[in-house]
C-alpha cells in the first residue's frame, strides 16, 4: 500500500471523505498521468511512538 500527502482545501474535501487525485510519475524518461482515489484524512495521519520520546530510541 502506498501512502501520499497532499493538501486539500477545506472546501474540496472533508475528512472522511473520497476524492479523485493526478498522479504524474516518471518511466522510462517519460511523463504518466494517473488518476486515484484517495481519502481525506486529518492531521497527523501517522505519529510514530518514536518520534516524541525522549531520549530517542535506538533506530
Amino acid at each position: 500500500q502506498n501512502i501520499a500527502l497532499g493538501t486539500v482545501r477545506t472546501p474540496h474535501g472533508k475528512p472522511g471523505s473520497t476524492v479523485w487525485v493526478e498522479i504524474f510519475y516518471q518511466r522510462e524518461m517519460h511523463w504518466n498521468r494517473k488518476m486515484a482515489k484517495a481519502t481525506v484524512v486529518d492531521k497527523p495521519f501517522w505519529s510514530p511512538p518514536r518520534r516524541g520520546a525522549t531520549p530517542p530510541g535506538a533506530y
